[in-house]
């Protein structure tokens, strides 16, 4: 399975200024991603992120930035969509995997806001771990403002005795 939304880094590549991605991701790649988020559309999917070499001896890469998306979901409740509008910064830090790797991670502080992701070979993809980030955010029970379980409620009970109607002809 490809990704939907490649942004490859090889952090050996970056300048020492590092890079800046501000990029929009077009309707096909918005349809994937929406697909595999399970949600009805995708309308915009913005990235402005800052990527540089960590000060590390060993090799690491810094993200700074946000993502910024519109989502349209059915309301858990009357099923009627909802549009939502998402922005989530971006704090992330890349160390190189080694064989070690789980020995020093089990220094890390459970505590710590982020623990770092791992990239092989000086090499990740951003777009996947940002699709990741934006997975982790959206609502997967979203709810309309006026919409009230009472009122749910009430069309479920109102649906049962229709059925029930229609059974007995």
């Amino acid at each position: 399975m490809s990704p939907e939304l490649s942004i490859p880094i090889n952090v050996a590549q970056l300048p020492s200024t590092g890079i800046t991605i501000n990029k929009s991701a077009k309707k096909d790649v918005c349809s994937k991603i929406a697909s595999r988020l399970a949600v009805d559309v995708l309308e915009s999917f913005i990235i402005n992120i800052s990527v540089c070499r960590g000060n590390e001896p060993n090799l690491t890469a810094n993200i700074i930035g946000k993502i910024q998306a519109t989502i349209t979901q059915a309301c858990s409740l009357t099923l009627e969509p909802i549009s939502s509008t998402l922005c989530i910064p971006v704090s992330l830090t890349f160390v190189e995997e080694h064989h070690d790797t789980q020995a020093s991670l089990t220094d890390i502080d459970p505590e710590e806001e982020a623990w770092p992701e791992l990239m092989y070979g000086g090499k990740f993809d951003l777009g996947d771990v940002l699709i990741q980030l934006l997975a982790v955010e959206i609502n997967p029970f979203p709810r309309k403002p006026e919409a009230s379980l009472e009122e749910a409620q009430k069309i479920n009970r109102y649906a049962a005795e229709k059925e029930r109607d229609i059974r007995d002809h």
